[in-house]
């Protein structure tokens, strides 16, 4: 071929094999685009948001599985009968925790008493109490001793009576109770028999926060299964709203309230609330409820004074969780799931009660501390066609495993599940997991695996 034949073909078909290249590049461009966009849709797809348009359906189907039966035995047949919300929280990720039960060791207790009183708190025996704590214990038991009374003449007309046992058991108990403290006062003193913290071996300190005096005390059963940490005014009436300060007595409730009510004294509050955790060690929690304060106040017959009613203040309480999702849900009211019932029987019931007013913290109750110790956030989640052809498999073996032959799911909802730790007593992890209602079946949400509950895995 000469040149001037070459020439000839490339001007011919030159354009061509132009317009040829400039498709392919666009084409290429357009494929890195199209491969970009699926790795932001997977990287999206890897957490709670994955679920986004199946959350609040319903997943209805009906199935029978065969089960194999033990040593040549018959085999079991499980109806499945599918007619599940599909319930996911309002949150961007999730993560597993791991938790440890707070015990009153010295440590523990010392950053509590450090993170309230500081230096400045002494520890006092119980056994010893001023004249004024026990004449108001010896009211209230009188008070509740008047009341069971009440209680069990109506028995004579209730013979079958569902509390009678335990209503004639308190009343004995707090009888017995009332005879010991009529005693005590007798020969109390009028302050407590205080001595210095030193090396927080008490349970029970005193100290003095913004004026006023506060008892703190570490509270546990003989088994160590119920803890609690108490934080309360020595007398009440110090820190009743000043419109009230004469007032023969002053009950305090709670209100709802709507974001945008009380808001600066709301967020003042919190903001308190929050400082007063991170003290005390508790900084990892998430607040679960809010209420406003109402203080009832009630004079004395011949004061002269009018019954009246001051919103004062705040209550928040607070719950341990990881990436804003609690552990676990106390109630129906202000949380991220709708309609999420109490899981109890698979978390610890552990949560902060904390009452706020221009005074600052004036009440702070501990109910069954935990604190996490690590955090593994934004872990990957099964999808959920992955996690409806591993319920499919596996609802016949956990229904087997505690005897149900035919059952109706209801609810399928994703949350926090927790297991124990085998070779540490007292400390836990909490995973994501899908859960049926009763817990029949529960899937771990990350790997896909069955949690067997009823082997106490679930705790």
């Amino acid at each position: 071929m000469t040149y001037s034949d070459r020439r000839r073909i490339i001007r011919k078909y030159g354009f061509l094999l132009l317009a040829v290249l400039l498709i392919f590049v666009s084409g290429c461009g357009q494929e890195e685009e199209g491969y970009r966009d699926a790795a932001e849709r997977r990287e999206e797809a890897v957490g709670p948001a994955q679920y986004r348009d199946v959350a609040g359906t319903v997943w209805t189907d009906l199935w029978e599985m065969k089960i194999p039966g033990d040593r040549g035995a018959e085999e079991k047949v499980v109806n499945v009968k599918m007619n599940a919300l599909v319930m996911v929280p309002n949150v961007e990720k999730m993560a597993v925790a791991e938790v440890k039960e707070f015990t009153f060791e010295k440590e523990n207790v010392q950053m509590v008493v450090q993170g309230i009183f500081g230096d400045r708190a002494e520890s006092y025996d119980e056994r010893r109490l001023p004249k004024d704590i026990l004449e108001k214990r010896l009211e209230a038991l009188e008070r509740q001793v008047e009341e069971d009374e009440m209680e069990t003449e109506r028995f004579q007309y209730i013979p079958d009576h569902p509390d009678r046992d335990e209503i004639v058991e308190r009343l004995e108990k707090n009888r017995r109770e009332v005879t010991t403290i009529k005693g005590l006062i007798e020969s109390a003193g009028e302050d407590f028999v205080r001595e210095p913290a030193g090396e927080y071996q008490s349970d029970h300190y005193i100290g003095v926060r913004n004026g006023v005096e506060y008892l703190l005390s570490f509270q546990e059963d003989g088994s160590g299964q119920e803890r609690q940490i108490l934080l309360v005014p020595r007398r009440e009436e110090d820190v009743w709203p000043e419109e009230l300060k004469g007032m023969n007595t002053v009950a305090k409730r709670t209100v709802s309230r709507t974001p945008k009510e009380n808001k600066g004294e709301y967020d003042r509050a919190r903001k308190t609330a929050e400082d007063f955790l991170e003290k005390t060690g508790f900084s990892d929690t998430i607040c679960s409820e809010s209420y406003l304060l109402l203080w009832n106040g009630a004079p004395s017959e011949n004061s002269g004074q009018r019954a009246q009613t001051v919103q004062r203040g705040c209550r928040f309480i607070y719950v341990t969780g990881a990436c804003g999702l609690p552990f676990w849900n106390p109630g129906a009211a202000g949380r991220n799931y709708k309609d999420y019932s109490s899981e109890t029987d698979y978390s610890l019931y552990t949560e902060i009660v904390l009452d706020v007013t221009e005074s600052g913290v004036i009440h702070a109750e501990w109910k069954y501390p935990i604190m996490t110790t690590s955090v593994t956030d934004d872990v990957s989640l099964i999808s959920f066609e992955d996690l409806k052809k591993i319920f499919r498999e596996y609802i016949g073996e956990c229904c087997d495993r505690q005897k149900i032959y035919e059952i109706e799911v209801t609810r399928l909802q994703l949350g926090y599940f927790r297991l124990g730790d085998p070779l540490h007593k007292g400390v836990y992890s909490y995973v994501p997991a899908w859960k049926t209602d009763g817990g029949i079946c529960v899937i771990n949400a990350i790997d896909g695996t069955v949690i067997h509950v009823e082997e106490g895995d679930g705790g």
